[in-house]
């Protein structure tokens, strides 16, 4: 626990989260029920026709491949399905060549998971290697518990069986019976639950009651990314959409502004004057005719073009970026190319070969599932070998992640365990039938059900819940009277998560502390070119700015995710990390800031009236400060300190109407953390 903190405090924040991660949202229960209903399915056809390795079947190819649009879980079904034949493959090779010498067997095996490791890192088809590795690792152990070449054959088979006839289930379920939705239907709900947040938001201000309580920036940003990710896979899925690539990047671009504006209007604005309520009733319809448009997917016209008192009106309530923004989106060719078409990279990532990181990634993992594997070989209890495959399934990129990984899943095998504990105690020797079995176990995976449709930050507890649930009761085709069959899948669990927490940890941590810089230095150069730009005169430039304030948001965005990861890593001494973690939080803090401020000006300043000389000069001169600050922070990674700016920011001078903007960007600009008594 962080100290300081009462601890109080600490169990109170920690319940808020709890809550907050629990929450209903719209769509939870139905993919909770999903679940439920498929994993039902599945447990009941492997209980008629016996199919082992039920834990495979739920919690691996249902909990994973089921996902919340019909594209990707049709192509997760794809990935299974090639992926179990290349895993069985490989595992048959090996014992079919090494069954006989346990050494050549276990030397084999370690070299094909550490490639495959090595591989999950360096290549597009990652999951795929990863996968591989983990059914090698799963292959050894059923190698060491039979006496027959034939039986550890139709071990594998049957591994590939369960694997296999999953995917047909999840597909008939949810793509036949109950089909999900299709991307595009997620991009258009998602886009009118934003415009009507907008819409709300200029009702209250035309109305008189003023703006509803903001939103938090987090989320206007985490709501712009998700149309950002659907956006692929609409355009995977509509050829129509594809064409015009460019035009609907822009459109949610423009549509993330418009949130971020209306957001920012303040809680007692008034529309006071006529003209006032014109232009909202008038913006009212631009926006509803936005969101007909896209909610059939086709592009947005208007003839609509702001009259100087109109534009003077927008200005006036803080809505002429808003206006322009609008116009800009109406003006654009749906079918104009991409500004830069992104090129067709290689397979492997730029430093596959060159990055020692990856290989020691690899070597931990191995190391990790090595010791395991020694271990209850040497004190002779096979039941704990889920410790071995935990280390295969915990191994990430970072130690943060891993860090969080780890802790999810003692969490998820803690509570799955206690609740078979509880099912084989009081519940089933009160059950002699198929359907009493269904019934016992519903709670539990719909309980794990509700926790993975949660957030990213718990959603694999959920998954552990229904893992661990599933070793410990329904990998016989019977009732379980032997408890040690629960304690000793949860042992073996928490003891592969206490190994590979100590790998990780202390051999070669692979730390994203340094990384975190590099990535809020490419934030404040990426704002930095941002605000040194020309007027905003045409629609195209204007458009232009959105795709670059766009590139902003996704790094603020990503730069929050990974100062999370680095709150986890635990081999960082507490002054360290409590310095890092502060300068990293203000800076992102007033990065928002300094986007907030920018937004302002280059609204206010893109009007038709004549460029302010003296005001385009500052705004260059504060971009050079915050590209010269951003290489500072990134040179500082190295140990060098003397690369940030000598002074700070002067603040502009000049008689310009919008000085008050630029003084507001230069106070924000001044306001991010000093860097030069951090630690490197």
């Amino acid at each position: 626990m962080r100290s300081g903190i009462p601890v109080t405090d600490q169990l109170a924040a920690f319940w808020r989260f709890v809550r907050a991660e629990l929450a209903s949202y719209p769509g939870r229960m139905t993919w909770a029920l999903r679940l439920l209903c498929t994993s039902l399915i599945v447990v009941l056809i492997s209980m008629a026709l016996q199919i082992p390795m039920v834990t495979l079947s739920v919690a691996v190819i249902v909990f994973y491949g089921l996902q919340p649009n019909a594209v990707v879980t049709r192509l997760l079904g794809v990935v299974f399905l090639v992926g179990t034949l290349l895993e069985i493959g490989t595992v048959v090779l090996v014992l079919k060549f090494t069954y006989d010498y346990p050494f050549v067997r276990i030397v084999v095996s370690s070299l094909i998971f550490f490639v495959c490791m090595y591989l999950m890192r360096v290549h597009k088809a990652g999951l795929i290697f990863f996968a591989i590795g983990v059914v090698l690792v799963y292959g050894q152990t059923t190698a060491d518990t039979l006496d027959f070449p034939e039986l550890a054959l139709r071990a594998m088979l049957w591994s590939a069986a369960s694997c296999l006839y999953p995917v047909a289930v999840l597909w008939l379920v949810n793509l036949f019976l109950f089909p999900l939705e299709q991307p595009s239907q997620q991009w258009r709900a998602e886009m009118h639950r934003q415009l009507a947040g907008v819409m709300e938001r200029l009702r209250d201000l035309g109305s008189g009651k003023g703006s509803a309580a903001p939103l938090s920036a987090e989320a206007i940003d985490k709501g712009a990314l998700t149309l950002q990710k659907l956006h692929g896979l609409v355009a995977v899925e509509d050829k129509n959409y594809r064409t015009a690539k460019a035009y609907w990047s822009s459109s949610i671009d423009v549509v993330a502004y418009l949130c971020a504006v209306s957001n920012s209007l303040p809680a007692n604005a008034v529309a006071s004057s006529d003209e006032a309520r014109a232009l909202l009733g008038k913006l009212d319809e631009e926006i509803r005719l936005l969101d007909t448009s896209f909610a059939a997917l086709q592009p947005y016209r208007s003839g609509w073009r702001l009259s100087s008192r109109e534009w003077e009106t927008a200005q006036a309530m803080g809505l002429g970026g808003f206006c322009r923004a609008l116009q800009a989106l109406a003006s654009t060719d749906p079918l104009s190319p991409e500004a830069s078409p992104p090129a067709k990279g290689s397979m492997f990532v730029p430093d596959a070969f060159t990055n020692p990181a990856y290989v020691r990634f690899a070597l931990k993992a191995l190391l990790a599932s090595l010791i395991c594997y020694v271990f209850y070989h040497a004190v002779q209890w096979d039941g704990i070998h889920t410790s071995m495959i935990t280390c295969a399934l915990v191994a990430n990129p970072n130690l943060g992640a891993t860090s969080e990984k780890i802790g999810l899943r003692i969490g998820g095998a803690l509570l799955g365990g206690f609740l078979a504990l509880v099912l084989s105690l009081v519940v089933l020797p009160h059950i002699d039938g198929i359907v009493g079995l269904l019934l016992a176990i519903a709670p539990v995976i719909l309980l794990g059900g509700w926790i993975a449709a949660g957030s990213e930050r718990t959603a694999y507890i959920g998954v552990q819940v229904v893992a661990t649930f599933c070793l410990a009761l329904l990998e016989h085709f019977g009732p379980v009277s032997d408890l040690t069959e629960i304690r000793d899948r949860t042992v073996g669990i928490l003891l592969g998560a206490v190994v590979s927490g100590l790998v990780y940890t202390w051999v070669w941590p692979e730390s994203e502390a340094g990384t975190l810089r590099r990535k809020l230095a490419d934030m404040a150069g990426t704002l930095g070119r941002l605000i040194a730009r020309p007027l905003q005169q045409d629609d195209r430039s204007w458009l232009d700015y959105l795709r670059r304030r766009m590139a902003c948001v996704n790094l603020l965005e990503a730069s929050r995710d990974m100062r999370r990861r680095v709150s986890l890593e635990g081999h960082l001494e507490e002054g360290e990390r409590r310095t890092l973690l502060q300068h990293a939080e203000r800076m992102l803090t007033q990065g928002q800031r300094i986007l907030g401020a920018s937004d302002v000006l280059c609204a206010d300043d893109s009007g038709t009236e004549a460029a302010d000389e003296s005001l385009l000069a500052w705004q260059a001169k504060a971009g050079d400060w915050l590209c010269r600050y951003g290489d500072g922070l990134a040179a500082s990674v190295e140990g060098d300190a003397n690369g940030f700016p000598a002074r700070a920011l002067d603040e502009p001078a000049g008689a310009s109407p919008h000085m008050a903007q630029a003084r507001q960007l230069a106070e924000d600009i001044n306001g991010l953390p000093d860097w030069t008594d951090a630690p490197a």
